[in-house]
């Protein structure tokens, strides 16, 4: 149960770190579905008005995504109890890690 206890405290101390990771990870992994779906919708733009609206998406869309996506889990995991807290976090950064070996990221 010391293992436990001390993994619960690593995690509550550095959770901003491991919120970042997790956001980072997430944006990283879904980034290019995101650019695909930008181009599949504007595919009948002009070359210079798709260069834009990827130039906003870079700008304004990433940015809001990634700040709504960690300041969400930041209030998810500080509510947590201590045994949901250590499964989650392991399952999220699990599956992650499954994904990027599934898309062959890694």
């Amino acid at each position: 149960m010391d293992i436990f206890n001390q993994t619960v405290s690593v995690i509550r101390n550095h959770l901003t770190e491991v919120v970042f990771g997790i956001t980072t990870v997430t944006m990283i992994l879904f980034g290019p579905y995101i650019n695909g779906l930008l181009k599949k919708i504007t595919v009948k733009f002009h070359w210079v008005l798709r260069f834009i609206c990827y130039i906003v998406l870079c700008c304004a869309g990433y940015g809001f995504l990634t700040h709504y996506l960690y300041k969400t889990l930041i209030k998810i995991f500080v509510k947590l109890e201590p045994v949901p807290l250590v499964v989650i976090t392991l399952t999220l950064y699990l599956l992650l890690a499954w994904f990027a070996k599934y898309r062959n990221q890694i």
